[in-house]
């Protein structure tokens, strides 16, 4: 798939089949060609941890606790309600959950309403985790988004969808393995 077509085939994907899995070669080579993305200085400060089988299940676990429990998210920035955007994203905003409420609508799909999936944590077979390391320049947030858009379009070249979710941060004090 060239560039242009993954660019324009890319999509938020928030219902994964959880019974098909991503070989860990193909994760490893999603993560591979993302190492292209440009970065200041060609620092490259990202760090990239996949959790997949065994770990994904504990996640999965972790989370569906952490929600049951009423933990609330741990971002490092805070977030910004809807009503506080512009004008210009508010209605980006506005369609695109219209069109999830409408996609959702179905029978097919009426047991997923809500925040099901999200709790589930849209049953993805992988989760990337990007962290920055904590003494890092402001340029590295930056870098690291031009990653995160590298490794989505990757992933997309090679046939395996993805998306970027705040849902994730809901696994409080997570820190990655050793």
């Amino acid at each position: 798939m060239d560039v242009i077509e993954a660019i324009k085939n890319r999509r938020s994907i928030r219902w994964f089949d959880k019974d098909k899995e991503v070989p860990e070669a193909i994760l490893r080579e999603i993560v591979a060609l993302a190492q292209r993305a440009p970065s200041w200085v060609d620092s490259q400060p990202w760090r990239v941890y996949l959790a997949t089988g065994e770990s994904l299940k504990a996640l999965r676990q972790r989370h569906l606790d952490n929600v049951a429990s009423g933990r609330e998210a741990a971002p490092d920035w805070p977030t910004t309600h809807r009503t506080d955007w512009d004008p210009f994203p508010q209605a980006n905003m506005v369609k695109h959950n219209e069109a999830t409420a409408a996609y959702l609508n179905t029978p097919e799909l009426k047991e997923l309403r809500g925040v099901t999936l999200q709790k589930q944590l849209f049953d993805a077979p992988a989760i990337a985790y990007l962290t920055l390391p904590k003494i890092s320049n402001q340029w590295s947030i930056y870098d690291l988004g031009a990653f995160g858009q590298t490794l989505a379009l990757a992933a997309q070249g090679l046939g395996v969808s993805s998306m970027p979710a705040y849902e994730f941060v809901k696994l409080r004090n997570w820190r990655p393995p050793a």
